[in-house]
């Protein structure tokens, strides 16, 4: 997480005021809606002021849950989030205070407190503090545009993925940060494509960084340069560290490795340890029970639509109605993978070797128009309905609801010959593949393969029941929509 400068300090500030008051009048919500909505307890809460004595008090159900929003990193200003993300994290963290609230009255003063009325309020704090923060981002934006309290960063560096972080900075305004622009090692300061920096400007070169931190007024400045020789890498930090500027590095070798690192030392010499990617025995356990439940309940629900198509596959075209393929699962296990055939029958002899490399997006192979495709798999592809049957792949425990999508073995085996491939495809088999995963809410059959790989390892790293509970839903519309299918 980045340090808190002045501008993150005031964002965090604006946004715990507005929470807490936001907690206190959700709580007054709870009272009076109960009194007005419940006439069979009119007597017990015949006024406001008498309701809120069966809670506990007000100043102590604020202080636990902005402690538990902090504990659940709501107030972590380094992470990205959409507003579905806010609104689970939301949802779960006023799980846990409305738990806690509800412990707290059956242990003490149980006759006292009001164990509906704290659950009920559940409801208020999350939809309330969700306003509040959609409210915030508004205000923090003003504030932003106004250039009040924030931090001015510039960035070492003149690549894409730089842009990208600049945009980043800029359409965020609840980072407290502010775009300079960009300064530039010897080595790069004339070979830069004005196509990446667009309208921003560079603002120098690093040896002139004193001079540059003094006219811009830079608080922070951020390396993602590998070109950056060893004296100008020095003369930096030792400019930054007597002018108080805060430096960062991005070290470009490790971007894929992400937030599996830990820091540690060997006689003084600072190390930078990698950790595999994979999940634990407990969450391993959890993901599956949640897995088996899904499956079993989609199969249930959906068993009418998943014989109206294979109706339907019949009637349309000659070959099985299930489609089946060698596909690479947990710890580079093969197993048959099970889709509705969505294709003529021998679809596969018909697309060459050459033709496979030539259409093939980093290392997977994907053909537009497909030739080969059905009538009635044109439209189960469009909505992803030939993916019903992985469900069965679930209950034998061979794939996961959410999860990275399992590579086809032919396309592992003719095309997965270099390093960097089999580092992608050795670690996304550290947990079970997925009927659904981030690149399929991200963008599908639209997006890069250096960002499918970049989704996967964020997957494993970051792996939670909500995560994949989010994945779930925002499936649904991207599915309902037909976003990238293909």
């Amino acid at each position: 997480m980045l340090r808190l400068e002045r501008g993150q300090k005031l964002f965090i500030f604006i946004q715990i005021v507005i929470d807490a008051i936001l907690i206190l009048a959700s709580f007054y919500l709870t009272c009076y809606l109960r009194i007005a909505l419940n006439p069979f307890f009119i007597e017990k809460f015949k006024d406001l002021v008498v309701a809120l004595r069966f809670i506990p008090p007000l100043y102590l159900i604020i202080f636990l849950y902005l402690i538990i929003f902090n504990k659940f990193g709501i107030y972590d200003l380094s992470k990205k989030r959409t507003f579905l993300d806010n609104l689970l994290l939301l949802m779960k963290s006023t799980f846990y205070g409305t738990f806690i609230l509800i412990t707290i009255a059956f242990l003490f003063k149980a006759e006292n407190y009001s164990r509906s009325l704290i659950f009920l309020s559940f409801f208020n704090v999350s939809l309330l503090v969700y306003f509040g923060h959609f409210l915030s981002r508004k205000i923090l934006a003003w504030l932003k545009a106004q250039k009040v309290g924030l931090e001015k960063v510039a960035l070492v560096g003149i690549n894409e993925e730089v842009r990208k972080m600049a945009e980043g900075i800029e359409e965020d305004p609840k980072l407290g940060l502010y775009f300079i622009g960009y300064l530039v090692s010897k080595a790069t300061s004339n070979q830069v494509s004005p196509s990446i920096i667009k309208d921003h400007k560079i603002i120098g070169e690093v040896t002139n960084c004193k001079e540059i931190i003094n006219k811009h007024g830079i608080n922070r400045i951020i390396i993602w340069d590998s070109t950056l020789s060893r004296e100008e890498l020095f003369s930096l930090a030792a400019t930054c560290e007597r002018m108080d500027v805060y430096l960062n590095m991005v070290p470009d070798s490790l971007s894929l490795f992400s937030r599996k690192i830990s820091l540690t030392q060997i006689n003084g010499y600072p190390l930078i340890a990698l950790r595999k990617m994979e999940l634990d025995h407990w969450d391993a356990m959890v993901k599956r029970i949640f897995d088996l439940t899904g499956a079993a309940i989609g199969i249930i629900i959906l068993l009418p639509v998943i014989l109206l198509i294979s109706i339907l596959i019949k009637l349309n075209s000659r070959g099985p109605v299930f489609y089946t393929q060698k596909r690479l699962g947990k710890g580079e296990r093969y197993f048959q993978f099970y889709k509705f055939r969505s294709m003529v029958k021998g679809a596969n002899k018909i697309v060459s070797e050459e033709k496979r490399r030539e259409h093939a997006d980093g290392y997977l192979f994907k053909l537009k128009d497909d030739p080969r495709i059905t009538k009635v798999g044109k439209f189960l592809r469009k909505y992803s309905l030939d993916e019903l049957p992985q469900l069965f792949n679930v209950l034998k425990g061979e794939m996961s609801l959410a999860g990275p999508r399992p590579l086809p073995v032919i396309d592992v085996k003719t095309l997965g010959d270099d390093e960097h491939y089999n580092f992608w495809a050795n670690q996304r088999t550290n947990v079970l593949p997925g009927i659904t995963g981030l690149w399929q809410v991200s963008g599908r059959s639209n997006l890069p393969f250096e960002e499918m790989v970049k989704l996967d390892l964020y997957y494993i790293e970051e792996w939670s029941i909500w995560l994949d509970i989010k994945i779930l839903l925002k499936t649904i519309p991207v599915v309902l929509l037909s976003k990238g299918a293909y």
